[in-house]
């Protein structure tokens, strides 16, 4: 994606400091130790970053290349999120 930002004369800010003051992701709850709970976090902020991802797409429906830059990436994305989901499946609640 930074690639395709500065392709179309953008900037790309691959910092970590760029990405926490961009973040739509709620902080992730550092002190828990249930896996299953993890996992639940996990998939919570892939369906953020989904449907953050899926708005991105619409909008760049009128740049065919850059669109499909961001359905590459939410292909991906939403794997992770059954693989994830799979997992939890497998799991007994608690």
């Amino acid at each position: 994606m930074a690639e395709r930002a500065v392709a179309l004369g953008g900037v790309a800010r691959g910092t970590i400091q760029a990405a926490v003051e961009h973040t739509s992701l709620p902080a992730f709850p550092l002190e828990e130790r249930c896996e299953r709970h993890l996992i639940e976090e996990l998939v919570g902020r892939i369906d953020t970053l989904d449907a953050d991802l899926r708005q991105a797409m619409t909008a760049t429906a009128d740049e065919p290349a850059t669109q499909d830059v961001y359905i590459e990436v939410v292909r991906g994305i939403e794997k992770q999120r059954w693989m994830l989901q799979a997992h939890l499946a497998s799991r007994p609640s608690t």
